[in-house]
């Protein structure tokens, strides 16, 4: 595995920052009233979860588009073709602080069990000039299960993917390589990476994909994938830059009653 420090993002932080424009809300309204003239209803909000005005679902689309973009733009610059971003902290819970909400901040997402795969769209570094763009299936994938299907089918935009764990045949991380092999495809590049944060993936989760990368790369020698430990999770870089994550809580540490824990501190010690 490759490790990679922090880089100066600055320049394509301020790039991204303006891309939220008119082009995306009226395209995503439109998309949305067509559909519903066709099938014969009109989109009504039932819940907070589910508000599905036009002038909401254009703005929370344009706003995810953003995000997307400014990620994407940073991982062009670390040379990233996927980035993986799972929901748990660096204690491996998956109920975690406000702080720690990095995939409800990029997708909308509020489940407390998934992983995000990133596909990169804007790299500079693996796309060749010639290369008809409109040909490559650039995707946003959340992976997660049964639990939240139904939840994660009313949070996530059109331009994201759910792949259901359980029910579909590839795990998430079989999914990641073979949408970074496909993204090989029409940009002919044979040295593809995968980003992630180390401090938020099990040594589990790590053997096993690497364990994956070995199996669908074998039956060929012209591609290859690496996995890159990137120290500065880029997620919080994004949100940094759209006004400041939360800060973490700090509160001091207490002791249980010991008709809570069965057993005192001091014999639990030895």
């Amino acid at each position: 595995m490759q490790v990679l420090g922090r880089s100066n993002v600055s320049k394509v932080l301020k790039q991204t920052s303006s891309w939220t424009n008119n082009t995306y809300l009226v395209t995503s309204c439109m998309t949305r009233l067509n559909l519903s003239n066709k099938l014969g209803f009109h989109f009504f909000t039932t819940s907070r979860y589910f508000n599905t005005s036009s002038r909401t679902l254009a703005m929370k689309s344009a706003v995810t588009i953003e995000k997307l973009q400014m990620l994407r733009s940073l991982m062009a610059v670390y040379n990233i073709q996927c980035y993986v971003i799972p929901t748990e902290e660096e204690h491996q819970s998956e109920y975690v602080s406000k702080s720690d909400e990095r995939i409800s901040l990029i997708s909308g997402f509020t489940g407390s069990a998934g992983v995000v795969c990133i596909i990169n769209e804007n790299s500079t570094n693996n796309i060749e000039t010639n290369v008809d763009r409109s040909t490559i299936n650039w995707k946003a994938i959340l992976s997660t299960d049964g639990r939240y299907f139904n939840q994660a089918l009313k949070e996530q935009e059109d331009n994201w993917q759910l792949h259901k764990q359980d029910i579909d045949k590839s795990s998430w991380q079989q999914l990641c390589i073979r949408e970074t092999l496909n993204l090989s495809k029409p940009t002919n590049n044979s040295n593809l990476r995968i980003g992630l944060d180390p401090k938020l993936l099990s040594y589990d989760d790590m053997v096993k994909f690497t364990d994956e990368i070995q199996k669908l790369i074998s039956a060929t020698e012209t591609q290859k994938i690496t996995l890159v430990a990137v120290a500065t999770n880029l997620v919080d870089i994004v949100w940094n830059k759209l006004g400041g994550k939360p800060s973490r809580m700090s509160k001091p540490i207490y002791k249980l009653d010991d008709k809570y824990t069965a057993k005192n501190f001091e014999s639990k010690k030895v």
